[in-house]
């Protein structure tokens, strides 16, 4: 009897990809463990779960890290990801949808809308068996899971809505006392048009066009509040910094521009000059981006007078109101000094 020939091992099974995105994203080759964290780190408890689970239904366009690091939106906003972490994780949920399985380019359509975990539309477009979301071409769709993973020739910032053509500016307003209450349809259109204000209508109109335009663009969402500095103010502030041209700035330090105004915002609260009552505490700017102070709301008892008292300096505040928005839930205050921080 011929032996019998030994067996041979059978081969191993191919290692398996990752299960989920969750998974997915924790390769070192997907992202920089950097951006991986914090896109991980800022969806809430049931969304970071869902990311982990096979059987979620999402869909991720992904850049790659060359285009990642050649980014300008990004590259600015990673100069300082302490300070910007807030911006950062905006910008790359951007890049996520859940609950929507884009498997392949069947699936999309030309005008379809889909909205991304940061809460911004995407919009679709095919031309030429060319597939994109908000202008960037995506392709090779991989499957994860239930999910899908598109590679994305650049990252998807949020849509910016054009600057509005400058609108006819009111009468002027006698020395010292505020404007009436006044309504505009835009924040700029509300900066140029009310007398005083158009060197804040000139940096917020250059922070929009600037690099972290979309980001800042994206964090305004009303209701909010604006104490604005007359341009006297702002025009010695700008030479202490040692800007000559705001457009030329904007584009070589964005995050400086927008520093300027962030501590002059209170986000989430329209606060009309009735709301601003003695004792109020008004916090503004955005601790994430490292600029923030907490103002409090002083009354004078014989004139009526409203000031702001924060840590470094008291401001004045004209009476009236500016509105804008559709809602009129934007309000403006004019100022009398820049807010230090």
């Amino acid at each position: 009897m011929l032996p019998t020939p030994p067996s041979s091992p059978s081969p191993s099974p191919s290692p398996a990809g990752p299960a989920s995105l969750g998974a997915y994203l924790a390769q070192p080759a997907a992202l920089p463990a950097a951006l991986s964290g914090a896109l991980v780190t800022s969806l809430d408890p049931p969304q970071a779960q869902a990311l982990s689970d096979p059987a979620t239904r999402a869909t991720l366009f992904l850049p790659a890290p060359a285009v990642l690091a050649a980014s300008p939106a990004l590259t600015a906003l990673l100069a300082n990801p302490q300070a910007n972490i807030l911006a950062i994780k905006a910008l790359l949920l951007n890049h996520l949808v859940l609950g929507t399985n884009l498997a392949n380019a069947a699936a999309i359509s030309a005008g379809l809308q889909l909205t991304s975990v940061a809460g911004n539309p995407l919009t679709f477009s095919v031309e030429g068996g060319v597939v994109k979301v908000n202008g960037v071409v995506i392709s090779n769709p991989m499957p994860v899971g239930q999910a899908t993973v598109w590679q994305a020739a650049g990252v998807i910032v949020p849509p910016s809505a054009p600057l509005p053509s400058p609108s006819p500016s009111p009468s002027p307003v006698p020395s010292g006392v505020g404007p009436a209450p006044t309504g505009f349809a835009t924040l700029s259109e509300a900066l140029r048009g009310t007398p005083g204000l158009s060197v804040m209508g000139a940096i917020y109109d250059a922070v929009l066009a600037s690099q972290v335009g979309p980001i800042m663009q994206s964090l305004l969402a009303p209701p909010f509040t604006v104490f604005a500095p007359g341009n006297e103010a702002l025009q010695a502030a700008l030479q202490a910094l040692n800007i000559q041209d705001l457009t030329a700035a904007a584009a070589t330090q964005p995050l400086t521009i927008a520093g300027i105004m962030l501590p002059h915002i209170a986000f989430g609260r329209a606060l009309p000059s009735s709301a601003l009552t003695a004792g109020l505490k008004v916090a503004t700017g955005l601790p994430q981006f490292g600029i923030s102070t907490s103002l409090t709301v002083q009354v004078a008892g014989d004139t009526g007078a409203v000031s702001l008292v924060g840590p470094t300096n008291t401001v004045g505040v004209a009476p009236g109101d500016v509105f804008a928005g559709a809602a009129s839930n934007i309000v403006v205050h004019i100022v009398d000094a820049v807010i230090r921080v």
